[in-house]
């Protein structure tokens, strides 16, 4: 099935040359719309293959729980070839640079591996974005929380 309203927004975005910080302002502020946002995110993603920001877009409107976990798991390897590489340091914290990104990432992984009845490495992930999320603003604690309390898979 092709999704015309999304054909649309990407002929839109793509008959204008734009740099990735541009990109970035209008994938965030086409938040509400998904077809405006996945064209945003396909475009920043042209200019700049390892941008996570659009990566982490292209996975919350992803369709499938198979393409959502491909997606996040691109984010996550995709920042660690960044570490790796140089171009950032360790997550220490939430607030350091591209930190938001990763950490949103392995709690909706997290979310999804929850709902696929892998508890064991959907704890692991919410333990991960805790031990850097001192106050917790992505909810991974409540996730965890409600995940050993139920024992089984739910939607955070």
């Amino acid at each position: 099935m092709i999704d015309t309203e999304l054909m649309g927004a990407s002929r839109r975005i793509n008959d204008i040359d734009v740099p990735l910080d541009r990109a970035l302002e209008g994938m965030e502020d086409a938040a509400e719309d998904r077809a405006l946002s996945i064209a945003w995110a396909r475009r920043a993603l042209e200019i700049e293959p390892c941008c996570t920001s659009a990566l982490l877009v292209l996975a919350e409107h992803a369709p499938t729980a198979v393409e959502r976990i491909a997606l996040l798991k691109e984010v996550i390897s995709t920042y660690r070839r960044s570490v790796r590489d140089g171009q950032r340091g360790e997550i220490t914290s939430i607030w350091d640079s591209g930190a938001k990104n990763i950490l949103a990432a392995v709690a909706l992984l997290g979310d999804e591996l929850a709902d696929l009845g892998d508890i064991e490495d959907a704890k692991a992930c919410y333990r991960a974005v805790i031990e850097r999320d001192e106050d917790d603003r992505l909810e991974a604690g409540a996730s965890l929380e409600a995940l050993m309390a139920s024992g089984v898979a739910f939607r955070a």
